[in-house]
């Protein structure tokens, strides 16, 4: 009988292991801070990550989105400081190298 890893096959176990490790939790929570509710791409990608699962490829492109767009996108945009875009833009960048990494 086969168990799970070995079903998952060496891809699968890789992913699994680069998506728990401390740095991936430490963005799963940074992009949680940066969520605006449950329908937002912050927050499904953030909240797969913390549990160690890999988001599917258009929540990734839609939190990215999400990041890249904060003023843009933002109910009072005139709140969004330059500070505030910096930080989006370097987790969109950590977010992308991420997912580059475990790509099939």
């Amino acid at each position: 009988m086969r168990n799970d890893s070995d079903a998952r096959g060496w891809g699968s176990t890789f992913k699994q292991k680069r998506l728990n490790t401390p740095a991936v939790k430490q963005l799963a929570e940074d992009l949680l801070q940066w969520h605006g509710g449950m329908g937002s791409g912050l927050y499904a990608v953030g909240s797969f990550l913390y549990g160690g699962r890999e988001p599917e490829e258009k929540q990734i492109r839609r939190a990215i989105d999400e990041l890249r767009n904060l003023r843009r996108d933002a109910n009072f945009p005139e709140c969004v400081t330059d500070d505030d875009m910096s930080e989006c833009a370097a987790l969109a960048e950590r977010l992308e190298k991420l997912f580059e990494e475990v790509k099939p």
